[in-house]
């Protein structure tokens, strides 16, 4: 999935370049890129973050800076526990200032911010949100630049028996045993144990 999304954001640019389009239409067509991944017509608008489909564009635009660039976003990345904005925040200016070195346009410059930004303003309904649920702007800012560790999932084996096995309700607890009713049928009708 991650060579897809990447491949996404590399062709926009190798099509611009092969009509020879303008440096501003290149970089404009790496936004178009992004924004095309994270709103998906064909999925009703709801696509992924596009970091992927960003790294795909700069690859295309400036291989050499962005592979000089990436081992320090994923540093940044891996050190933060999985925070692509703090990432981005710290090595995009990296890349720009490598970018610049090289002597590029000022458009092909801008573009690891242009693209940051694209992808700030594509997230300002999730974060507007998050601000309403929380209205703590301390909380939310260190939710935005720590990354979301998912809980692992619940086992899904359980341990069942029925009360004639007579166990002690503290093993059962402590366990995560449960214990299942033994139904007694009696003259007089059925009873739970």
């Amino acid at each position: 999935v991650a060579i897809v999304d990447i491949a996404k954001g590399s062709l926009a640019i190798l099509v611009a370049h092969a009509l020879r389009a303008p440096e501003v239409c290149t970089v404009l067509a790496g936004v178009a890129a992004v924004l095309g991944h994270r709103f998906p017509l064909y999925f009703r608008f709801r696509g992924g973050r596009g970091l992927a489909t960003t790294l795909g564009v700069l690859l295309a635009l400036t291989p050499r800076q962005t592979l000089m660039a990436l081992p320090l976003y994923g540093m940044i990345y891996l050190g933060s526990g999985g925070s692509g904005i703090l990432a981005t925040l710290l090595a995009f200016p990296v890349l720009m200032l490598l970018i610049y070195w090289d002597g590029y346009d000022p458009w092909i410059i801008a573009a690891p911010m242009i693209l940051a930004f694209t992808t700030a303003v594509c997230s300002l309904p999730e974060v507007l949100t998050r601000w309403q649920q929380t209205r703590n702007a301390r909380r939310l800012l260190y939710e935005l630049l720590h990354a979301r560790v998912t809980p692992l999932p619940r086992p899904t084996t359980v341990v069942l028996t029925d009360s004639v096995a007579s166990l002690p309700s503290d093993l059962c607890r402590r366990e995560g045993i449960r214990i299942l009713p033994m139904a007694l049928i009696l003259p007089q009708g059925v009873a739970r144990d």
